[in-house]
Parts: structure tokens; C-alpha cells; sequence
């Protein structure tokens, strides 16, 4: 096969090489971002890291050397928009990844679009930066070994927390995280369990089926309705889904 040229049933390969022994990152260094894909393996598939640099350029390089325990090991790595051409190809085929390397490709289309330097180089705005932060945060976040949120659970489903911000399971392509910011307003009560929030059933009390046209009696408030509450019935007021958000999201 010559090497670089496009072949889907290679970019097919490639991708299960990275949905399995991948990394897609974003690295941060003297206020410059930039993109990263990392796939590593034992020098016995060695020969599987040459095909990816003959198809997609990139380095190869000791990863482990060779011990009583371990087999020695090798890492292939590709940078910057030679990462962001190997994402492109490959994203049509990527599964467990697919999030990652969307994240990765916003991150290299923002770093274009920022104004150049007389010298030719990106000038990295205020604006830019901050969103590479909120992406990088998001990277980080999916690249963490342990449960993943999940949309079911106690109650209806509202809003989960990504990268610091809430946001709702309607996409959105004009947003960096690819989601739709939560406007409000929070559920009166509700819960919050890995990183997803849930509103409470609200509760109707039964109506009376006599018949009668009569409205049902209120109980009296009881004496100390309105003044402030002591410490100890603080503990048993639950605070509301607004203020567990607003914590979690800081």
C-alpha cells in the first residue's frame, strides 16, 4: 500500500486502535493549546504503530523498556494539525473516542481562527483561551477512568455538569461542548447523582372522593410558622436543587 494515501478500510483499523489503546488529549504550555493522539503497545505489535506512521506521519518512540515483568513497549504520537488531519479521517469510524476527538478538532479550529503574529504565528486571544479551557476541562473529564453520568436515575433527568457548565442532552452545534447550556429555571427540589441533576415528583395530596363541592380544610399553621428557624430545624429543611447545582458547578 503506498503510504499516506486515503483508504477507509485502513482508517477503519485505525480507529479501533485508538477506541482501544488510545489517547486523544489537549496540552497546555506558555499559553498556547494544542492537540495531541497517543497509541501505545508492546514491541510485539510494533509493526501495527509503523503502519499508522507510514499512513499518518507522526513519531515513534520508547515507551517502556523491557523488565522482569513487563514486555518493553512503544508509544506512536502525532501533534498539532497533523493530529487534527488523523482525527478528520478517522472520525466517521471512532466509537468509544468520538467525543474526544470532536473536542480535539473545536480546539485546532479555534487556534486557526485566531489572528496572526507578524511572524506568521497564532496570537492567542482572551477569548480563545478560555474556551480551550472549558475543552480541555471536558477532555480531562471523559479521559478519567470510572462511571460515566447517565441521563436515568431518581426522578425526571434535567441538566448534568460538563466541563463546570450545565447542560442539557439537546445538541448544539454553534456551542463548544457540542450541548445546549441549561437556561433554567431548577425544579422547587430534586437530586443530584454523578454529575447529573434529577427533579422530585411533586407531590398532590389526595383529594376527598365524597362528593363534596366543599373545599378541603387547611390544617392551622402551627405557632411558630414565620419566625426563623433554629439550628436544629435548619437540619431537617432540604436545600433546593438550585442551590446543590449552583454548589457542584463551583
Amino acid at each position: 500500500m503506498e503510504s499516506g494515501v486515503k483508504n477507509p478500510q485502513t482508517d477503519a483499523y485505525a480507529a479501533g486502535l485508538v477506541d482501544g489503546e488510545g489517547c486523544i488529549g489537549i496540552a497546555h504550555s506558555n499559553g498556547v493549546y494544542s492537540i495531541r493522539v497517543d497509541v501505545g503497545m508492546t514491541v510485539k505489535a510494533s509493526s501495527l504503530l509503523r503502519l499508522l506512521q507510514a499512513q499518518y506521519g507522526g513519531k515513534i518512540r520508547l515507551h517502556r523498556a523491557k523488565t522482569d515483568r513487563w514486555e518493553a513497549a512503544e508509544g506512536w504520537t502525532v501533534h498539532g494539525a497533523e493530529a487534527a488531519a488523523f482525527l478528520l479521517r478517522l472520525q466517521p469510524y471512532l466509537r468509544l473516542k468520538a467525543e474526544q476527538a470532536q473536542i480535539a478538532l473545536r480546539v485546532e479550529e479555534i487556534r486557526l481562527n485566531n489572528p496572526l503574529t507578524p511572524t506568521g504565528r497564532a496570537r492567542w486571544t482572551e477569548e480563545s483561551l478560555t474556551r480551550c479551557a472549558v475543552l480541555k476541562r471536558r477532555m480531562h473529564e471523559l479521559n478519567q477512568k470510572g462511571p460515566e453520568a447517565e441521563t436515568t436515575g431518581p426522578g425526571r433527568f434535567v441538566a448534568r455538569l460538563v466541563a463546570g457548565e450545565w447542560v442539557t442532552d439537546q445538541a448544539d452545534l454553534f456551542s463548544d461542548l457540542g450541548w445546549a447550556s441549561f437556561s433554567g429555571p431548577w425544579p422547587p427540589s430534586g437530586t443530584t447523582r454523578n454529575g447529573c441533576a434529577y427533579a422530585h415528583p411533586i407531590s398532590v395530596p389526595l383529594i376527598n372522593g365524597t362528593g363534596s363541592s366543599s373545599p378541603p380544610t387547611l390544617p392551622t399553621p402551627p405557632r411558630h410558622y414565620g419566625r426563623n428557624l433554629s439550628p436544629s430545624e435548619h437540619a431537617s429543611v432540604r436545600p433546593s436543587l438550585a442551590a446543590i447545582a449552583k454548589e457542584l458547578a463551583d
